[in-house]
């Protein structure tokens, strides 16, 4: 299983703390990361080219990456993106654009990455400053050739080893020691907006050690002497001629705090049906300054209201948690939101208990793949379809004909997933949750 770490607290896209910034977990099909030269897409526009590059487009590859410590719940199709260093030129570069731009404070970005061994002898030598092959790193929001933070590799001084290096844009690159590449690696990046001009800070962390829940001395640090950044607002992906590495990244994480939410790894939240009651149960990974849980019920999936607060254990080695509700109604939602002792929190996923007796809809395909068909009763009044993404997200709306039996939505740009489609008429809500490849 894919492994992403407290640092940032992580348990599925799009969940939303204070500042958390966005994950990426790469949960697509395998196939072409982007729309360059009509590929695949399976991203559905999350990733984009940078610059005009088209050859040997970035792939998602199946499999996850792990590192201990580091815990994400991707899902059944989520993998991994594969760079590579050949043919010799115009291999695509390309980026992703985070949710808010960034222009104080810090920025961290976590991932996991795992080079192949046997192209090692393709990075430049140990002696070598090329300016050329950095490989990933922080931009500003706009702008395609802009690369504010720089992370690059050579080889190490002995085989099997690499020396990684950070250079803030195009200005000396300051490198670290042999770091052996046989291993999975957990990389941390951070940009620091500094009072004043000329003086931004980047850092990288190489495998810091657990638990997270202080941040350690970086592996390299270096201070800009140039004109600053105005903003971060994009990672970008880069392969180059023959001098980037060959790699394998994955469980990217964007966030404004190295603290935030290290207070807990959530493993699973369920919840049940029995004997007109809901059984809610969640399992705890680790928990570090962790304050409580609020139990939050929705009949929506829009609007949450509070129903409960549970107190957190703290317990470094898990705890499972259980609640028992009333059944509220026939269509019930519930999320967690998980409260730190400095008052940061986040929320979970959300869970459902959808009773069958309830539903006078269907919809199909399922799983579905560029439509889904939804047939509902005749509509007199104004009535409407929504799809909602599993942390609660509305990804879009579709008004239903006056007179409608059925609705056709375009499903064909959202990501691989699970979502919820919402048909509301006359104020009451029906659910029906549906597979997107």
């Amino acid at each position: 299983m894919k492994k992403t770490t407290t640092l940032l607290f992580l348990l599925l896209w799009g969940f939303v703390s204070k500042s958390q910034i966005l994950t990426e977990d790469f949960n697509y099909a395998a196939g072409q990361l982007s729309a360059t030269n009509s590929g695949a897409n399976v991203s559905g526009g999350n990733w984009t080219q940078l610059g005009s590059n088209s050859v040997s487009c970035i792939p998602v590859v199946a499999g996850n990456l792990s590192y201990s410590g580091y815990v994400t719940s991707p899902n059944s199709t989520s993998g991994r993106v594969s760079l590579i260093n050949f043919p010799a030129s115009s291999l695509e570069d390309v980026s992703r654009q985070f949710p808010t731009t960034q222009n104080s404070g810090s920025v961290y970005v976590a991932f996991v990455i795992k080079f192949n061994t046997d192209s090692l002898t393709s990075l430049p030598s140990n002696a070598s400053n090329s300016p050329t092959n950095y490989f990933t790193g922080m931009s500003p929001f706009t702008g395609s050739t802009i690369f504010t933070y720089r992370l690059y590799a050579r080889q190490g001084s002995t085989a099997g080893n690499v020396n990684l290096g950070i250079s803030y844009g195009s200005l000396a690159i300051t490198w670290s020691g042999d770091i052996s590449a046989s291993s999975n690696m957990l990389l941390v990046m951070s940009y620091d907006f500094i009072s004043g001009a000329s003086n931004d800070v980047i850092k990288l962390w190489v495998n810091p050690t657990t638990p997270f829940s202080t941040q350690p001395t970086p592996t390299l640090t270096v201070t800009n002497t140039g004109t600053d950044a105005t903003d971060i607002g994009k990672i970008y992906l880069r392969q180059s001629d023959r001098t980037t590495p060959v790699v394998d990244i994955d469980a990217i994480t964007v966030a404004t705090s190295w603290s935030t939410a290290l207070f807990t790894h959530l493993v699973s939240f369920d919840a049940k049906a029995a004997d007109g009651k809901v059984n809610l149960a969640w399992t705890t990974g680790t928990e570090q300054n962790a304050s409580h849980f609020e139990l939050e019920f929705s009949n929506d999936a829009q609007s949450f209201e509070k129903i409960a607060t549970i107190n957190a254990q703290n317990s470094l080695s898990g705890y499972r948690y259980i609640y028992t509700d009333k059944q509220r109604s026939n269509v019930s939602f519930y999320r967690l939101k998980m409260v730190d002792l400095n008052g940061d929190f986040v929320y979970s996923k959300m869970v459902s208990i959808i009773q069958p007796s309830s539903q006078i809809i269907s919809a199909s395909p399922i799983p579905a793949t560029t439509i889904l068909t939804v047939k509902h009763p005749f509509t007199f009044d104004q009535a409407n379809v929504s799809i909602i993404g599993l942390d609660g997200r509305k990804i879009f709306t579709q008004n239903v004909a006056s007179g409608a039996k059925q609705s056709v939505l375009d499903v064909a740009n959202l990501p691989t997933g699970e979502y919820y489609m919402v048909f509301t008429a006359d104020s009451k809500t029906q659910v029906i949750k549906f597979v997107k490849l």
